[in-house]
C-alpha cells in the first residue's frame, strides 16, 4: 500500500506540472498521499532487523570464543547447531498458511549464513580440500530449495552471491564459468512469484541484486572491455524494454527503465576509450554469443514498436551501434573510426533524451543529457589515444549540440508563453 501511495503522490505532483489540475487543490491531496507509511510500524521493522542481527552477532562471537578449545566432534556438532535450527525455523515457516514477510526473509537470511558457516566451518575443521570455491557452491546449491518454498529475496540474494563467488575463487577456468551461469538460472523464476504476489520490494531488490551479479558474472569471464561493455548494452537495453512489460508493478517499471537508460549512457561513455578498442579481439564463441544476443534484443525491440513503444523500443539499438563500431574496428583497424560512430550516436541519443524529457517537464532526466554530452567531451580531452584534432573535432561537435538544444529550449519557452497569452486573451 505504501508504494501505491508513492506512486499516487507522485502523480498528483505530475498533473500540477502539467496544468491538469489546479496548485492549490493538489496541495491538499498530496498532504494526504505523501503522509504514506506507519511511522510506528517502521520503527519496530527497524528495531527487529537490529535485534536479529545482534543476534547474528553474539552466536557468532560466542562460538568463536571458545572454538580453539573444541574437539573435532564438538566443532562439528556447534557448526552444525545453527544449521538444524534455521532449517527447523524454515520449515516450520513454510508449512505456515501465510506468514508475513518478515517470518520469510528472517528465515532465509539466518538459514542462508547458517549454512554457509557451517559448511566453512567444518571444511576447516576436518582440513578438507583447498578448493573454497566448492563451498560456494554447494552452499549456493543447497539454498536454492529454501529460497523457493520461503519465498524470500534475502536467500535468493544469498545464492546469487554463492554463485558469484565461485568463478571468482576458482583457480581453474572451464567448469567453474558455466556453473554460476546455471545456477543464475536455477534462481531467477523466484522473481516471478514476488510479481504474483505484488511484493515490490522483494522484487526491486532481488532483481537488482540479480542483475549485478550477471554484470559480475560477465566481467569475471569475459576479460576484454569491449566484449563486456556489448554485453552490458544487451542487459540494459532489455531492462529500458522490460519496463514495458512490468508496467503494472509503477516502482520496479521505473527503476528499470530509469536505470536502463543511466547504463546505457554510461557504457557509451566508457566505451570511447580509444584504449580499450586497441586491445579488442574476435573470438568466435562471443561472436556467436553476440549475435545470438542481438537477435534476441531485435526481437524485443519489433514488439515494442508493435506495442507502439516507439522511443522505448529505441533502446534496442544501443546493441547494434556497439556491434556496429565493432565490425568498423575490425575492418579499419582504426579505434577512433569505432569511437567517432559511438560519440555520433551517444550525442543523437542525448539530443532524443533531451527534447522528449524537455517537452514531457521531465527536468531531472533534460539536465542527466546534458551532463552526459559534458562529460562526453571531458573524457576526449583526457584521451591521450586521439589526436588534438580529433579532440577538437568532438568539442566543435558538443558545442553544436548544445547550442541546438538551447535554441530547443528557448522555442519550447516561447510556445508555452504565446500559447499561454492567447488563452488569457481568450478568456477575456
Amino acid at each position: 500500500m505504501d508504494e501505491k501511495r508513492l506512486w499516487m503522490a507522485k502523480e498528483i505532483s505530475r498533473w500540477m506540472q502539467e496544468g491538469l489540475i489546479e496548485e492549490a487543490k493538489g496541495n491538499v491531496l498530496l498532504q494526504q498521499y505523501k503522509k504514506y507509511g506507519n511511522t510506528k510500524v517502521a520503527i519496530a521493522r527497524m528495531m527487529g532487523a537490529a535485534a536479529f542481527c545482534f543476534f547474528l552477532a553474539g552466536t557468532v562471537l560466542l562460538i568463536t570464543s571458545f572454538w580453539a578449545g573444541l574437539t573435532q566432534a564438538g566443532q562439528f556438532w556447534w557448526a552444525l547447531a545453527p544449521l538444524l535450527l534455521s532449517f527447523c525455523l524454515w520449515a516450520s515457516i513454510s508449512l505456515m498458511k501465510n506468514p508475513g514477510i518478515i517470518l520469510r526473509e528472517t528465515a532465509g537470511v539466518f538459514y542462508g549464513i547458517s549454512l554457509y558457516a557451517a559448511i566453512g566451518l567444518i571444511h576447516e575443521s576436518y582440513e578438507m580440500s583447498p578448493d573454497i570455491y566448492q563451498l560456494a557452491l554447494w552452499g549456493a546449491l543447497f539454498l536454492i530449495p529454501a529460497a523457493y518454498l520461503l519465498q524470500s529475496a534475502g536467500a535468493g540474494v544469498l545464492v546469487v552471491l554463492g554463485a558469484c563467488a565461485v568463478p571468482f575463487l576458482a583457480p581453474i577456468d572451464g567448469w567453474t564459468d558455466v556453473i554460476p551461469w546455471v545456477l543464475m538460472a536455477m534462481i531467477f523464476p523466484l522473481l516471478f512469484l514476488f510479481l504474483k504476489d505484488q511484493r515490490t520490494r522483494q522484487t526491486l531488490a532481488f532483481s537488482w541484486v540479480w542483475t549485478g551479479g550477471t554484470v559480475g558474472l560477465i566481467s569475471i569471464s569475459v576479460s576484454e572491455m569491449i566484449w563486456r561493455l556489448f554485453f552490458y548494452s544487451v542487459m540494459a537495453a532489455l531492462s529500458v524494454m522490460g519496463g514495458v512489460y512490468f508496467s503494472r508493478f509503477v516502482m520496479l517499471a521505473d527503476s528499470m527503465k530509469k536505470g536502463g537508460i543511466f547504463f546505457l549512457g554510461l557504457i557509451f561513455l566508457v566505451s570511447g576509450s580509444g584504449q580499450f578498442w586497441r586491445e579488442m579481439t574476435f573470438p568466435w564463441y562471443l561472436i556467436i554469443l553476440g549475435a545470438v544476443l542481438l537477435a534476441v534484443v531485435s526481437a524485443v525491440s519489433w514488439i515494442m514498436v508493435h506495442k507502439k513503444e516507439y522511443a522505448v523500443s529505441m533502446a534496442g539499438t544501443a546493441p547494434w551501434i556497439m556491434a556496429a563500431a565493432a565490425a568498423v574496428y575490425a575492418g579499419s583497424g582504426a579505434a577512433g573510426a569505432a569511437v567517432g560512430i559511438l560519440s555520433a550516436a551517444g550525442l543523437g541519443g542525448a539530443a532524443f533524451l533531451f527534447i522528449k524529457s524537455t517537452i514531457m517537464g521531465q527536468s531531472a532526466a533534460a539536465a542527466g543529457s546534458v551532463l552526459w554530452i559534458i562529460l562526453w567531451a571531458a573524457l576526449r580531452l583526457f584521451d591521450n589515444s586521439f589526436s588534438y584534432f580529433d579532440r577538437g573535432l568532438y568539442f566543435l561537435g558538443a558545442g553544436v549540440m548544445l547550442s541546438v538544444l538551447a535554441a530547443v529550449v528557448l522555442w519550447i519557452r516561447y510556445k508555452e508563453e504565446h500559447t499561454l497569452h492567447d488563452k488569457r486573451r481568450g478568456s477575456l
